[in-house]
């Protein structure tokens, strides 16, 4: 059995990512494709899990464009982060570029 717990804002999910390194509160990054307007130029977002009140809280949002996948990795101390982006509505171009970047030091250290 499955008990709703908390309703997080998305906009057209299609991935999601679960997060958890030693010492640090477990994050949830959402990969989110379009808006309810069809536009692909959207906010991904990271979560983080606040263990104390049982919640999740944004604490990062990256600009994708019709995301459709999310991955995580680790190298050297540092947190990575690609979005497999795949269409600009706003150029009508499948032709673009994915997201990849390092989380803000303030969510996770090592």
């Amino acid at each position: 059995m499955c008990w709703q717990w908390q309703d997080i804002d998305t906009q057209g999910a299609s991935d999601a990512e679960v997060v958890k390194l030693s010492d640090h509160p477990q994050l949830l990054i959402i990969a989110n494709s379009r808006s309810n307007t069809g536009l692909t130029r959207v906010m991904s977002t990271v979560y983080e899990w606040d263990s104390g009140r049982q919640r999740l809280s944004a604490v990062q949002y990256i600009a994708t464009q019709g995301a459709k996948a999310v991955k995580f990795f680790t190298d050297h101390s540092v947190n990575y982060v690609a979005f497999a982006n795949s269409f600009d509505s706003v150029l009508q171009a499948s032709e673009i570029e994915s997201v990849f970047c390092a989380l803000q030091s303030f969510l996770i250290t090592e």
